[in-house]
């Protein structure tokens, strides 16, 4: 079985995305609550990178907030995403 294509950081995405589709700013704090802090512009270079890779794909939801309209980037995983992280997921459990 073939060493891993993508790094931790990249993973703990693929594996938030796992469970559904989410703002960037929620797969933020989810990294972020095991340990990974990154600033707006290093997450979003890491979000392009991944989405140009073909892991994510990405759509933009726009709002209105108190009279403040806000647009905010929702990510999913692809079925490449899909197929990379369980390959992962693969390795890491082989014995």
């Amino acid at each position: 079985m073939p060493f891993p294509q993508i790094s931790h950081l990249q993973f703990k995405v693929l594996a938030c995305l796992m469970k559904g589709e989410m703002h960037g700013k929620n797969i933020r704090q989810a990294i972020a609550a095991e340990g990974v802090k990154q600033s707006n512009p290093a997450f979003y270079q890491l979000m392009a990178r991944m989405e140009k890779a073909d892991y994510v794909s990405s759509r933009y939801d726009q709002s209105i907030h108190d009279g403040i309209p806000l647009t905010e980037c929702v990510y999913r995983i692809t079925k490449t995403g899909q197929k990379t992280a369980e390959s992962t997921i693969e390795f890491y459990s082989a014995k």
